[in-house]
């Protein structure tokens, strides 16, 4: 899980696992496990008063600048794979039936696949010059928020 840190009177954080200043997360939004709250610690961290943070496991001194930015990108993968699964596949649908047959679960595949492949291709489009680790990771974040939006049943606060 992440790890946070707070020295109130040093205003002093650390944030270990949820970002890296100037970097994405790892993979799979750093793996988490429970969408809903990796969501919401950018704005824990906001919450609290502090000048200097140590973030992610580069040890980089991070600033409210870098968490608003990690939000920014985070929100940014949710949000298109929102969209993206909100669109017409019914002709990918057909192609997949057309060389799978009835075979549910490779049509399935075929589906996911180019729904993160999708995403991926826009979030690397605009974040790959701003956040290193883009160009690696960018396909396991859209993943990781394809399952939370299509399948996450836990509360959505």
């Amino acid at each position: 899980g992440d790890l946070l840190v707070h020295v109130p009177n040093k205003k002093f954080v650390i944030a270990i696992d949820a970002f890296s200043a100037g970097a994405t997360p790892f993979m799979g939004f750093d793996l988490t496990q429970n969408m809903h709250d990796y969501l919401q610690i950018f704005d824990q961290i906001m919450a609290l008063d502090w000048d200097v943070m140590v973030a992610g496991h580069h040890s980089t001194r991070a600033t409210k600048t870098d968490v608003e930015i990690a939000k920014s990108y985070v929100t940014d993968v949710v949000n298109t794979v929102a969209r993206i699964l909100k669109e017409n596949h019914h002709a990918l649908i057909a192609q997949a039936a057309t060389k799978y047959g009835d075979n549910k679960w490779a049509i399935s595949a075929v589906l996911i696949d180019n729904e993160v492949d999708q995403c991926a291709n826009e979030i690397k489009g605009r974040w790959v010059m701003k956040l290193e680790g883009v160009d690696i990771w960018a396909a396991s974040h859209c993943r990781t928020a394809l399952v939370y939006d299509e399948w996450d049943v836990g509360s959505r606060k």
